[in-house]
């Protein structure tokens, strides 16, 4: 039922839409001569050198168009049933920007980065329930001094149920981080961090995304992974 509604309210909105473009005045066959009409006469035109519109697209991609094709809908509302929330980088590498962590530090004017890299390891390679990155010397703290990917954009995929989502409560949002938006101004977007924080907004807290990008860490002595046992709170 639930299904059956959200898809009336579509298809009511899209006949408001086409209403306004008076594209149900006429029949839709004539309506589609017009647009072939219109599209020819353009054509022409610009292979006459005049009056056209001017395409303005130098070959760069749009960074969201690698996201596109997995945005069932592309309004953000996701169908299906509720499913784990992830984050998944846009599938173009930009291959111009920084290579490595000390020419990232130059490009985002972060001095500190290098040492966020290694606070960040700790947590995920070393960290439990009895200590974090907090309790340690930064010299506790594995190194990282490898190739880095950066990405433009990712597509955050989550569970809020409401009316913009699907009738499973999913949503995906575009989360943009580029230094020349559409050759124009820098899009950092801004988002909601999930810290658990109690002096946060229902435990979350606002920040601003400035750079995407992920990089592989191995032990650097052996080239292997670095593996550690998980245990439960009980020590089984």
């Amino acid at each position: 039922m639930l299904l059956t509604n959200q898809r009336l309210d579509k298809i009511a909105a899209l006949r408001v839409d086409f209403t306004a473009r008076k594209m149900l005045n006429s029949c839709a066959v004539s309506h589609l001569e017009d647009l072939v009409g219109n599209m020819s006469n353009e054509n022409a035109q610009d292979s006459n050198g005049g009056g056209g519109a001017q395409n303005d697209d130098d070959g760069e991609r749009n960074p969201l168009d690698p996201l596109v094709e997995h945005d069932e809908i592309g309004d953000g509302v996701l169908e299906g049933p509720r499913a784990q929330s992830d984050v998944k980088l846009a599938c173009t590498l930009q291959r111009s920007r920084a290579h490595n962590i000390r020419t990232l530090v130059v490009e985002m004017d972060i001095p500190d980065l290098p040492q966020l890299v290694r606070l960040f390891l700790y947590d995920q390679l070393l960290a439990d329930d009895s200590h974090n990155s907090d309790d340690v010397p930064l010299s506790a703290c594995p190194r990282f001094e490898g190739p880095i990917k950066i990405f433009n954009s990712a597509a955050a995929t989550f569970f809020a149920p409401s009316n913009p989502s699907g009738v499973g409560g999913m949503r995906r949002e575009h989360i943009c981080a580029v230094p020349s938006w559409q050759k124009g101004p820098p899009r950092y977007d801004t988002v909601f961090i999930n810290t658990g924080s109690k002096d946060s907004i229902n435990r979350m807290e606002v920040g601003r995304v400035l750079c995407f990008f992920s990089f592989c860490h191995s032990d650097t002595d052996t080239g292997l992974w670095m593996v550690r046992p998980s245990f439960h709170k009980d020590g089984s």
